[in-house]
Parts: C-alpha cells; sequence; structure tokens
C-alpha cells in the first residue's frame, strides 16, 4: 500500500521536464509538511481467479505524529462472499506510528475468540513474519511511512525526463494543474526522510529477489494548486499475485489540509493480536 506525485504552474504540455520535476518535488515537499490532511480514498484491484475487489473511503491524517483515522467499504465478489454476508464490509481504522487498529463488521467479529471488536495489527511483528528484511525496520513505531501521506513522500522518485505537464483542470473546485510522470521505484530510498532510507533499501532488494517488479517505472498522475499543494493522485499499475499480474487502481483526493484530532486508540480488551492468532494457530 505506497507510492504518489506533484508539481505547480500554468506552462504547456511538453514544456522542459526538468521544471516539471523541480515543480513537482516542490509540492511533494510543500504537502509532506503540512501539519495535517483529510482525504477521499478509492482503490480497486482486479485479482487472477478472483474478480474485482473495491475499496472506497475518507481518512484524517495528522502529518507531524502519522497519526489518524480511514472509514471504509470494502466490495468483494463472488456468490460465496456474497452468501455469508460479507460481499460488502464496512471497516474502521486507527493508525499510529507501529500500529493499526482494524474494527470489524459484527459478523466477522463474532467468528473470532472472544469476539472482539477490534484488531490489533503490530507492524514490526508482521515484518518479522513476513521474513522479508527492511519490512520490520520500515514498519517501526517511528517511521515516517505509516500513513497514506506516504504517497506525497513517493512523489519525489519521478524519473528524470518523464514529468508532463498536462494542464490546468479543477478538481473539487480547486484550480489546478495536471501533471503526469513515471515513478522510477529504485529511487524510492532517496525519496524518503533519510532516518527510512536503510530500510526501503532493504526492502527493495528483496522485493527485486523475490521478483517483484520493482525494476520498473510506475505511472502517476498529480494534480497540483497554486500553493504547491497536491490536490489528487492517480496511479494504475500491475503487481504479480502467485505467478500472475493483478491491476491495481489507486484515487486520492486531499480535499483539506491542516491541524486533524488525535485519533481515539480502542481499548485492550476490545483489541485482539491478529500476529499473535496467526502464531496460535501455527500460520506464522
Amino acid at each position: 500500500m505506497v507510492l504518489a506525485v506533484a508539481g505547480c504552474g500554468g506552462s504547456s504540455s511538453g514544456s522542459n521536464s526538468a521544471t516539471q520535476t523541480i515543480s513537482l518535488t516542490r509540492a511533494a515537499d510543500v504537502s509532506a509538511g503540512a501539519q495535517g490532511y483529510k482525504t477521499v480514498m478509492s482503490m480497486r484491484e482486479t485479482l487472477p481467479g478472483v474478480g474485482q475487489v473495491t475499496m472506497n473511503g475518507t481518512a484524517s491524517f495528522a502529518l507531524p505524529s502519522h497519526a489518524g483515522t480511514m472509514s471504509m467499504v470494502m466490495t468483494i465478489p463472488g456468490a460465496a462472499a456474497q452468501a455469508a454476508g460479507l460481499g460488502t464490509l464496512p471497516i474502521q481504522a486507527v493508525l499510529v506510528p507501529g500500529t493499526i487498529y482494524m474494527k470489524l463488521p459484527p459478523q466477522l467479529a463474532e467468528k473470532l475468540p472472544g469476539a472482539k471488536p477490534w484488531w490489533q495489527i503490530n507492524l514490526n511483528q508482521v515484518g518479522k513474519l513476513a521474513g522479508i528484511p527492511g519490512i520490520s525496520s520500515l514498519l517501526n513505531g517511528t517511521s515516517n511511512l505509516n500513513d497514506p501521506g506516504q504517497y506525497l513522500y513517493f512523489l519525489r522518485a519521478a524519473s528524470n525526463g518523464s514529468v508532463k505537464n498536462l494542464g490546468q483542470q479543477s478538481v473539487n473546485g480547486v484550480t489546478t494543474t495536471h501533471y503526469r510522470a513515471q515513478l522510477e521505484l529504485s529511487k524510492l530510498p532517496d525519496a524518503v526522510p533519510a532516518k527510512d532510507r536503510p530500510a526501503i533499501e532493504q526492502l527493495v532488494a528483496a522485493l527485486q529477489k523475490r521478483g517483484a517488479m520493482t525494476t520498473r517505472a510506475i505511472p502517476v498522475d498529480a494534480w497540483i494548486d497554486s500553493h504547491n499543494l497536491i490536490r489528487r493522485i492517480e496511479m494504475n499499475y500491475t503487481q504479480p499475485v502467485n505467478g500472475q499480474s493483478a491491476a491495481v487502481a489507486l484515487k486520492m483526493d486531499f480535499v483539506g489540509y491542516g491541524p486533524q484530532p488525535a485519533p481515539q486508540i480502542p481499548p485492550p480488551d476490545q483489541t485482539l493480536n491478529l500476529v499473535k492468532l496467526v502464531q496460535q494457530h501455527g500460520l506464522g
């Protein structure tokens, strides 16, 4: 779950790409430096043999603390999911550095031990369970990359010469400049804050070893307003799933920048540690 874009200006399409790259990088820096943001998100993933899974929702994050909340609705295809009442799932999430809390719908929560409504997902534990070097340190409690705002950083990984200015467009009533670029995944370590670079380098190397598509560029579109704030990011790419390709479409509208309220962390008696549950059942 990661990537993004940025820029500003009003020059015509096909103008000097170096200038456009500077505009994109400046917008990434300005947006990532805000106190917080609100976003409306959608994701569509077409899985081989499964069909199309969609997620739509909203999020609010404070960037200094990288903590926030998300409210999503997931739609799962298939007659079996529909028959089990799992075709449409409302999901709430609280994200703080190092941990994600997910509130499950009752039809799922009641099937788990204790029927607790919240999953607690320790990202450091997930990294170790996955066995990929770099994930544990990347997702530790001090990382800046634990919220959707990570895409603001990733826009700095645009390939040289790939950034194009596609002209002005209105996004949610705000006049913006539309940019298109190719994100070069090998440049991600240089796109994130210095303290996160070693972990990103390890992660990219491990994914390359496992055959993930980390050497090719990913197309990204970004819309930037006159204040150098990113207002929309769209990405369409494919990723390997069990030897096949899954198509992913991601859209994030940044509808507001500024301070955001601190999230309310669920009490311990309402949470179930997901990683421990997996390990207890011999899956980890």
